[in-house]
């Protein structure tokens, strides 16, 4: 049985993981979603109905990337488990809209919703989803009568009784995987990297574990995870005997296998993980948030030689190996995100019971015992932190836990806390503080009693200053002012922190002033912005960064314009910083104007900021240069991944990146004196040798002047994959480049010239400003994908005829287009890699609309068969 399925089991993937024995139960779901019989029907209700730890989440995701041409919307959506009917309709509105909403009139809101979804072919997912009440269902009903008909609701559920109230619904029981597949899910698993077949003794053993995880997917990898570190004998029949496998499942609600691999957790991990029951199911960790905690708790123990943030992130790391954690999934930035799953932070919950507490909503008093509490608020609400402390003696954590951590939630919800000034004085032992989100102006005069405080979080507060008094937190370890609008200053004590590992107070509009002195704090691991001032008496200037040797990951320099000579830029000593990563430069700091300033100081400055040769990533922002140093383009920068200039206005040309070995991403933006796209220097070409050997990704932007490339090698950009213009006027062509799949043109005044893409896969054409017509080249023999959008003047489209390959073609808002049935009599081949049915169907899904051929009796062998459309799609 398993080497029969051998053939197929990496049928699907999300997130980089490999999801095994679950293609009938994808194909059956799509089936029903795209069923013929459901044509007259406005929406269809699909419940997935399966027991906890048998992998809904994940099936629903994989929903979610396979049903991607099928509809105009896609919206997942992780219910909590505190939930009702009326927090549905403003959940719902944040996901579509990405904007924060407070309005509590139900029909205002339904309104919102309404509009959005107008004219929309919707595909709503919501996971976890466990309301019965049928106000709920006459909700989602009334709400997908605007949408385009074929729109879609897939709710993922424990109970059946929450499919039972809709009807119609259609149902899809999701079975346990069967003990094969459990058996290959394991040996997947726990042999990464390894041979299988050279560990036969195992396999017994291995059988009789899997047998105890009573086929739930995840205590499959979470005990895969704790047995792949020591594949041996003795190892194993250790795990297997634990006495913990004897838990009565009943009266704890833990699965025994996850308890089993808890107990065998290091000492300081166990702490660790307990102390992220503070934060709700679904929630969204940063590991490096996550690991500044544990830090700040005493939790990480300090081993010579290496950082503690590094040694916190080889524990969360340990955690991410043994499914404690996974990647999310719906996160735009997926390097640091991640969730933990439900069953394991049931297990989390159970065993810090007495050390750990969660408010959510509504306020309760909190236990004795506890010492780590956490809120977390639905909405507006003012709250007494009187009714919290009464019984509470000594607590270490106070954490207000906003649901723009949650998936999908990006509400910010403000909380009014009173009497703050009480819990300073009470609580003076405490170790971490957050007050993300809440609406202090400003901090009590007890703040300054907080001497052990570690860990202090204000982001997206109404602080206006922070009080001197922060000099008394001498082991202040983190601090963190992000998003804070009113805040437009440190203060001058911040001096006195000399412990200080991590400082953040960017802001996404404007900079904060920092003072002179600020280059005492030289145990500085992470300072996201450094911003130099007007006045050298007052601000820091760029010298100071000259004793923070110890400064690693992202860091960004701004108000470079204040810098008055670049002497003072070469005693920052960026080269001797190694372990920076991400190097931001950016000359405004938001006040001073560039006008007056001489462009030959800035080149200095940018030339003396050389970084360390670890670079990974830089941007150039506002640079008011007419040339790049020769830096720029050292092949020494071997790990460089990303270059970005953006708004370099003064430069006449472009650097020669074509010698950096690893460059991957490149973004040119607001170029303005550049008119030939001239990425190498022809001249000095070295044996001829490959240009841009690694670039995957070109994003041109706003460059007004550029008329032309200048001719590339034929052996250059052997692997770019993606090319976007965007608000290139002048622009007339896009040169051969031999691997490109997807081009990209934006508010371009003309179509380009796109000869020699044989490639190409994928192309979008979308604001085109006077373009009348527009006509493919021949040359596009391997285009599948047309996307036209917005061309309000376009009249002709030409050369659909000649594209064999061509599988989907949407257009969207071209008025003129649209009203002169540009597709009648057009003739279409079928390439040898399809059929006629296969093609129409695909039509079909992207726009559900029947399409009449002109030879009805076209079978599904038929190749290369010609037929006519005889029926204009429906835009």
């Amino acid at each position: 049985m398993i080497s029969e399925m051998r053939s197929f089991q990496k049928t699907f993937e999300v997130g980089g993981s490999f999801i095994y024995g679950r293609a009938d139960d994808i194909n059956r779901i799509i089936e029903l979603l795209s069923s013929e019989n459901r044509t007259n029907v406005s929406c269809t209700f699909v419940s997935i109905v399966a027991d906890r730890g048998t992998g809904r989440t994940t099936l629903l995701h994989l929903l979610y990337n396979e049903m991607c041409s099928a509809f105009d919307k896609r919206k997942f959506i992780s219910m909590p488990e505190k939930f009702d009917e009326e927090r549905l309709m403003r959940v719902i509105i944040e996901s579509l809209t990405g904007i924060p909403c407070d309005i509590a009139d139900e029909k205002v809101l339904e309104e919102i919703v309404k509009e959005e979804l107008m004219d929309q072919r919707l595909l709503l997912l919501l996971d976890n989803f466990e309301i019965t009440g049928q106000k709920c269902w006459d909700l989602l009903s009334a709400l997908f009568e605007v949408c385009k008909e074929k729109s879609a609701v897939v709710v993922s559920t424990t109970r059946k009784a929450v499919a039972e109230v809709k009807g119609p619904m259609q149902f899809y029981y999701m079975n346990n995987l069967s003990d094969e597949w459990c058996l290959m899910i394991f040996r997947q698993c726990v042999f990464t990297g390894r041979n299988p077949d050279a560990y036969t003794e195992l396999a017994d053993i291995g059988k009789f574990l899997v047998a105890k995880c009573k086929n739930v997917v995840l205590c499959i990898k979470v005990l895969s995870g704790l047995l792949r570190h020591s594949i041996t004998d003795n190892w194993w029949r250790v795990v297997l005997d634990s006495k913990y496998w004897e838990i009565n499942e009943v009266e704890s609600d833990i699965l025994p296998a996850l308890r089993v691999c808890y107990e065998y957790l290091p000492s300081p991990l166990k702490q660790c993980f307990k102390y992220c029951s503070l934060f709700p199911k679904d929630y969204i960790f940063s590991k490096k948030h996550l690991v500044h905690m544990w830090l700040s708790q005493g939790f990480i123990e300090p081993d010579e030689g290496i950082d503690m943030e590094d040694i916190g992130l080889e524990y969360f790391d340990q955690f991410l190996s043994q499914s404690f954690f996974q990647p999310s999934l719906t996160s735009d930035t997926k390097e640091d995100k991640f969730v933990m799953p439900g069953l394991i932070h049931d297990l989390a919950q159970q065993l810090s019971k007495n050390e750990c507490f969660q408010f959510e909503g509504c306020v309760t008093r909190a236990p004795k015992s506890i010492c780590h509490l956490s809120f977390l608020p639905h909405e507006f609400c003012s709250v007494s932190l009187n009714q919290l402390i009464t019984r509470v003696e000594n607590l270490q954590t106070f954490l207000v836990v906003n649901r723009s951590a949650f998936r999908d939630h990006i509400s910010s919800c403000i909380l009014n806390l009173v009497e703050l000034d009480d819990f300073f004085v009470k609580f003076h032992n405490l170790v971490t503080l957050n007050l993300n989100n809440t609406d202090i102006e400003e901090l009590p005069e007890t703040f300054g009693s907080l001497k052990h405080l570690r860990y202090l979080s204000l982001s997206g507060t109404n602080i206006k200053r922070i009080p001197l008094e922060i000099s008394n937190l001498t082991n202040l370890q983190t601090l963190e002012a992000k998003d804070c609008h009113y805040l437009e200053e440190l203060p001058r004590t911040i001096e006195a922190l000399t412990n200080l590992r991590h400082l953040d107070v960017t802001k996404e509009v404007g900079f904060i002033s920092m003072p002179h002195g600020i280059g005492k704090l030289t145990n500085l691991r992470g300072l996201a912005t450094f911003n130099i001032g007007i006045d050298p008496l007052l601000h820091c200037g760029i010298k100071e960064l000259k004793g923070m040797e110890h400064l690693k990951g992202y860091l960004e320099i701004s108000g470079l314009i204040n810098v008055r000579s670049g002497i003072d830029a070469m005693e920052s000593h960026m080269r001797s910083k190694e372990n920076i990563e991400t190097l931001f430069l950016h000359w405004s700091d938001g006040k001073t104007f560039l006008g007056d300033r001489s462009t030959e100081i800035a080149e200095e400055v940018l030339e003396n900021l050389y970084p360390a040769d670890n670079l990974k990533e830089i941007i150039i922002r506002d640079y008011p240069g007419k040339s790049f140093p020769i830096w720029v383009e050292g092949t020494q920068f071997s790990k460089l991944v990303s270059i970005i200039f953006d708004n370099c206005h003064s430069c006449e040309s472009l650097p020669d990146l074509g010698r950096l070995p690893s460059l991957k991403f490149l973004s040119i933006q607001k170029m303005y004196c550049i008119q030939k796209m001239n990425l190498s220097d022809s001249e000095y070409n070295p044996g001829n040798s490959i240009r841009y050997p690694s670039l995957e990704q070109l994003t041109i932007c706003e460059m007004y002047e550029l008329v032309e490339w200048v001719k590339i090698g034929n052996r250059d950009f052997p692997v770019l994959q993606s090319l976007h213009i965007n608000n290139c006027p002048l622009l007339r062509n896009v040169p051969k480049f031999p691997a490109l799949l997807e081009l990209s043109v934006y508010s371009c005044a003309q179509f380009l010239e796109t000869a020699n893409l044989h490639s190409l896969q994928t192309l979008k054409i979308e604001y085109l400003q006077k373009t009348k017509s527009v006509k493919l080249s021949k040359d596009l023999v391997g285009l599948k994908k047309l996307e036209i959008s917005h061309c309000s003047e376009l009249l002709l489209l030409e050369g659909l005829s000649s594209l064999n390959s061509l599988e989907t073609v949407v257009i969207f808002r071209c008025p003129q287009l649209e009203s002169h049935n540009f597709l009648d009599g057009e003739l279409f081949t079928f390439g040898k890699k399809g059929s006629a049915s296969m093609w129409l169907r695909k039509k079909k899904l992207a726009f559900g609309d029947e399409l009449d051929f002109g030879s009805p009796g076209l079978s599904d062998e038929a190749k290369d068969h010609p037929v006519v459309l005889k029926k204009r799609w429906k835009f």
